[in-house]
C-alpha cells in the first residue's frame, strides 16, 4: 500500500454507535455508490426518503459527543478490509465494527470539492449487510484465483466486483507533495468504505498473502516488506505475541517433562523441535542444581 494512504484520515464517535429505527431526511442524497430499490450496486444513485419512510439505521448514540480521528490505512494495518469482511451482517456485528471505525460514510466526502451530505449520521443496516457481503465475495473471488482453486480461473467477475465498488468512491486528484516539493497525482478515497475497497485492490495488486497470528488470531499481512514489516516467513503478528506463545509452550513442555514424559514425546505433544525441549531439559536440570 503506497505511503501516501497514511494520510488518510477518518473518525468515529467515542459515545459509540447504536441500530435504531429512524426516518431519514426527507431532502434527496446523492449516495457515493450505494444500492437502488432492487439491491444492484448504483454509482451517484439518488434516492429521496418520503415522511413516513422509516429504517433499521446504525447511528451514532450522541452526535454531541467528541469524535476521535484516526487513520484506517496506516502502515502496519493492511487487512482492515478483512477485519470488515469477517464482520457478521447483524446489528451487533455492525454496531461492534462501527464502534472501532466509524461508518462507512454513504453520504460523506472527506474529499471538500466532492458532493457531501452527512445529514443526521444515520446508514441504512441494510448496506452495511449488502456491503459486508459484497467485500466477502470478492475476497473469496481473489483467493480462489490467488491459490488456483481448481474451476475458478476466470477473472471477470472478481474484476467487475472490485472496479464497481471503487467506482465514485475513489478518485483521481492532483495533490502537492510537500515532503518531496511537487505535484503528485493520485488515486485517494473520498470515505471509509472506499478506502477499504482501496485498500484491497492494492493487496491484490502486490498478491498479498494473510495468516493468522497462533497466540491473538489477529490476521496478519506476509511478504509485504515495508508496507507491513512482516517478512514472507512471519509467524506472529508482534514481539507481544511471539513471546507470549513461546512463554506458553515452553510452560507446557516443562510441565511435561517435570512428569516424566521423553522428550521426542514432548515435542510432539507442545508442537516444537526436539531440541527446543533439549533446552527446557536442560533449565530444569540447572535449577535443580541450584536448588540442592
Amino acid at each position: 500500500m503506497p505511503d501516501y494512504l497514511d494520510a488518510f484520515t477518518w473518525e468515529y464517535c467515542s459515545a459509540g454507535y447504536a441500530v435504531l429505527e429512524h426516518r431519514l431526511s426527507q431532502r434527496p442524497f446523492r449516495v457515493v455508490r450505494a444500492y437502488d430499490p432492487d439491491g444492484r450496486m448504483t454509482p451517484g444513485y439518488a434516492k429521496t426518503w418520503t415522511r413516513d419512510e422509516w429504517e433499521w439505521c446504525v447511528l451514532p448514540l450522541n452526535r454531541a459527543s467528541t469524535f476521535q480521528t484516526y487513520r484506517p490505512l496506516e502502515l502496519g494495518r493492511p487487512q482492515l478490509h478483512r477485519e470488515f469482511a469477517q464482520t457478521e451482517p447483524t446489528p451487533e456485528g455492525v454496531v461492534s465494527f462501527a464502534n472501532r471505525n466509524g461508518l462507512l460514510g454513504f453520504f460523506r466526502s472527506v474529499l471538500p470539492d466532492h458532493p457531501s451530505d452527512t445529514g443526521d449520521g444515520a446508514e441504512p443496516l441494510t448496506w452495511w449487510y449488502r456491503e459486508i457481503t459484497a467485500m466477502r465475495d470478492a475476497i473469496a473471488l481473489w483467493e480462489q484465483h490467488v491459490y488456483r482453486v481448481e474451476g475458478h480461473r476466470d477473472t471477470t467477475d472478481l474484476v467487475s466486483a472490485v472496479n464497481v465498488a471503487l467506482q465514485d468512491r475513489v478518485i483521481q486528484r492532483v495533490v502537492w507533495n510537500e515532503n518531496h516539493r511537487e505535484f503528485d497525482s493520485l488515486p485517494l478515497p473520498i470515505n471509509l468504505v472506499g478506502a477499504l475497497w482501496l485498500q484491497l485492490s492494492w493487496a491484490m495488486g502486490r498478491a498479498a498473502k494473510y495468516a493468522k497470528c497462533p497466540n491473538c488470531g489477529r490476521t496478519i499481512e506476509k511478504a509485504s516488506g515495508r508496507l507491513t514489516g512482516k517478512r514472507d516467513d512471519a509467524v506472529y503478528c508482534n514481539d507481544k505475541c511471539r513471546i507470549a506463545k513461546n512463554n506458553s509452550l515452553r510452560s507446557q513442555g516443562i510441565a511435561l517433562l517435570r512428569q516424566g514424559k521423553a522428550m521426542k514425546q514432548v515435542a510432539a505433544t507442545v508442537g516444537v523441535e526436539l531440541k527446543r525441549v533439549r533446552t527446557w531439559k536442560a533449565q530444569i536440570a540447572a535449577r535443580q542444581l541450584r536448588g540442592r
